[in-house]
Formats: structure tokens, C-alpha cells, sequence
């Protein structure tokens, strides 16, 4: 089911397996701050709306960096939210820009610190598509 689609991402429920497959595109690299906040908005309270089990993150082609200030407020507006959804493994098909894929590693690192749940987010990063999925079940 799709949830969200337009120039900067698309995010889709599977609900036999519990699943949000969320997809960065390249127009991300004309996305501005503000942009990135309300398109992650969106996507948080579609997550707390669908609760899945499951999320698989594609930022292959991901161009819009996520600078330290951004990370926090991604952290303290989002991350959050999807540790309060349920979500309990997260895998990252990473870009291969490496700027872009350190924003989003450092994005998560400050998940991982800052989230305090009972049940804590697996988080894993991959290159290869495949083993992003087949590492979710």
C-alpha cells in the first residue's frame, strides 16, 4: 500500500510482513531543511499510524547531506516516534556518496544514544539490497 509519494521519497506499507520500505530520491539534493523536516514528518506519523514491525530505509540515491544540527532535530522529532510505533529492526541500503552515507549513519548513531525504550531498534547498514532484506526476517 502505498503511503507516500512525490519528488523526494516514496514509503510503503507492506502489512503481511509488517514492513515500511521508505525510498530517498535524487531530487533530495535540491531539498531544503525545511523540506527534509516535513517530509520526515510525514513519514513519522505514518508510522505511528501503521505501527510496523519492520523498516527497510533506501538512500542509494539520497543526495541531501543531514548536517549535525539536523541530526538532532531528526532525533528528538522522529527517531522517537518510530521507537514509540514499535519498529524493531531498521536496515539501510546506504549511498554510495559518502557524505551522504555518513550523515545518515551519525543520524542513526544519535538514535542509538539518545533512544531509551525497553526494546531497543536493531540498526544495520548495507550495500547490497538483498541481504538489507533478508536480514529484516
Amino acid at each position: 500500500m502505498e503511503l507516500i509519494k512525490n519528488k523526494y521519497q516514496n514509503l510503503f506499507f507492506l502489512p503481511e510482513k509488517q514492513l515500511f520500505e521508505w525510498t530517498w530520491a535524487k531530487e533530495t539534493l535540491l531539498m531544503s531543511e525545511d523540506e527534509f523536516k516535513k517530509e520526515t514528518l510525514t513519514y513519522a506519523e505514518k508510522v505511528l499510524e501503521h505501527k510496523p514491525k519492520y523498516l527497510f530505509i533506501n538512500t542509494i540515491e539520497m543526495e541531501f547531506v543531514i548536517d549535525p544540527p539536523l541530526q538532532l532535530w531528526y532525533t528528538q522529532n522522529i527517531a522517537f516516534k518510530t521507537a514509540q510505533a514499535g519498529v524493531q529492526k531498521i536496515s539501510f541500503l546506504v549511498s554510495r556518496d559518502i557524505f551522504v552515507q555518513m550523515s545518515v549513519k551519525q543520524t542513526e548513531d544519535e538514535i542509538a544514544v539518545a533512544r531509551k525504550t525497553p526494546n531497543p531498534i536493531e540498526i544495520k547498514y548495507f550495500e547490497n539490497e538483498k541481504e538489507a532484506r533478508d536480514w529484516l526476517f
